[in-house]
């Protein structure tokens, strides 16, 4: 086996499956990188100095339409590789490689920590479906997943996000003069084209912005997955200024500058919660083992109102304190990998 491919969907897959290629890469692999225009993305691997080609774009809200984007997309990047050219293996998190991976009769492996996610087109295709232990080979064996279709590994997907990261190494993000020296809050509104959102998730996410304009012990950072919820954040009239981010920013630099971070679930809140920084989920869709575990853990609370931000009370944040080695599972699932492709 000599040549692998990665394909990236959305931007939190740049942080947890862009590791993999360097780690192919050091054992003689020859790695090529697709991806798709969506969000910020195509930054993110710019500004990481990695070569890529874009295939697709956002497909829209609809389920229609996405499926429809997801088989378009397929066949465009079953295009991108010649007769001569086609990978080894294929690693992923989205259902148009998936496909293309299928077309191009290749082993597809696709990465989910989430379990409430649409599993059609990966069972279809006879993937591998790379997870976090915490799920459980049961809920996919019931969802019509083969035993040998499934690879387990202990503790979270972001060990992979840091486990090329000197988290020593790495200057804290510095927000310049719109600082005010009180704990910073990176709040991250939910994700409202993802198949799984729930019409709460907005509601509870608007209440909390409403309430935390009227607070003045914390200074809210904001990171907008879309144009409407950053005009919705300018629109209050805020006690503390709120910083709002309009250009994409290294994820371990962003976290380790702020001391507190609020988010509808997702990567984000995970990366909070496996750094130990004080994490706080505002999801209101089905809570996967993942969540249910980081809040038995107390890595993660639960937001289920508005009101809930009154016990809440910010501090400058104390050190870090990650939840596992990530040098060690990259190594791990790279063996694996390759002795199933």
């Amino acid at each position: 086996m000599s040549y692998v491919w990665i394909d990236i969907d959305n931007p939190p897959q740049v942080q947890y499956l862009l590791p993999f290629k360097r780690a192919f890469e050091n054992t003689g692999h020859t790695v090529v990188v697709t991806a798709r225009d969506y969000g910020i993305t195509l930054e993110l691997l710019e500004q990481r100095g990695v070569e890529h080609q874009a295939v697709g774009r956002e497909a829209g809200t609809g389920r229609l339409r996405k499926a429809t984007a997801a088989v378009r997309r397929a066949q465009a990047l079953t295009k991108t590789f010649g007769r001569g050219s086609r990978p080894d293996l294929v690693i992923t998190a989205s259902r148009a490689a998936a496909l293309a991976g299928r077309r191009l009769g290749k082993p597809v492996f696709t990465f989910i920590d989430y379990e409430f996610v649409n599993l059609t087109v990966p069972r279809r295709t006879g993937s591998y479906l790379v997870f976090p232990d915490l799920i459980g080979d049961e809920f996919f064996q019931s969802n019509g997943f083969k035993r040998d279709r499934l690879i387990g590994y202990p503790g979270l997907k972001e060990a992979l996000s840091f486990a090329e990261i000197d988290l020593g190494s790495v200057t804290p993000h510095d927000f310049g003069a719109s600082t005010t020296g009180k704990p910073l809050l990176l709040f991250r509104p939910p994700a409202e084209r993802a198949h799984y959102f729930d019409a709460e998730s907005a509601e509870l996410s608007s209440g909390l912005i409403d309430r935390l304009a009227k607070r003045d012990d914390v200074q809210v950072v904001v990171t907008p997955r879309y144009a409407h919820q950053a005009l919705a954040i300018e629109r209050l009239e805020w006690k503390s200024r709120p910083i709002v981010l309009d250009e994409p920013v290294p994820f371990a630099p962003l976290l380790l500058g702020v001391d507190a971070v609020m988010s509808s679930g997702g990567t984000m809140l995970r990366e909070a919660a496996y750094l130990g920084i004080p994490a706080f989920s505002t999801f209101r869709s089905a809570v996967g083992a993942v969540d249910k575990h980081l809040a038995e853990t107390q890595r993660v609370r639960f937001i289920t109102s508005p009101q809930d931000l009154d016990e809440i009370e910010f501090a400058p944040r104390g050190g870090l304190a990650t939840d596992g080695d990530g040098a060690v599972l990259l190594d791990r699932l790279v063996r694996e990998l390759s002795a199933r492709a």
